[in-house]
């Protein structure tokens, strides 16, 4: 069993929360788009903070990559029930398809970079870039 760091605890309870209300249909698809970038926002700080700026442990590696797994059924369900026809159009929280659709895709690119085919040094080399921060001490789930 493995253990679940408060950190982790903190984002997998808001996903778990926020797919629930989802496929209850509790709330509007807008309210339920900006509920994901919430989570997805708290997401990505744990990200940082437990994958880049710390030696993650094969937990971490393992929880990001469940939780990565939710945050991405949950966008990809979004997605199809906001409608194509109004892919263009802004909700009052000025969030546009577009910007989900493009949240999504990102979110298969952390997928492949940290639990694809991307080697340990692919992967410095991206966080060294675009984060500027050094990589060197990370151990990397393929070079466990």
């Amino acid at each position: 069993m493995m253990t679940l760091t408060p950190a982790w605890q903190a984002v997998a309870s808001i996903v778990e929360q926020n797919t629930r209300d989802l496929i209850a249909g509790r709330f509007t698809v807008p309210s339920e788009v900006v509920s994901w970038f919430k989570a997805l926002a708290l997401f990505r700080e744990t990200e940082v903070e437990r994958l880049m700026e710390s030696d993650p442990t094969s937990e971490d590696l393992n929880w990001h990559r469940a939780i990565l797994a939710t945050l991405l059924a949950d966008g990809e369900r979004l997605l199809l029930e906001w409608p194509e026809s109004s892919a263009h159009e802004r909700n009052a929280d000025r969030i546009s398809r577009a910007d989900l659709e493009a949240a999504v895709h990102g979110l298969y690119s952390t997928q492949s970079m940290w639990h694809g085919d991307v080697t340990a040094e692919q992967r410095k080399a991206i966080i060294r870039q675009v984060f500027q921060i050094e990589p060197d001490s990370l151990r990397f789930e393929s070079e466990a």
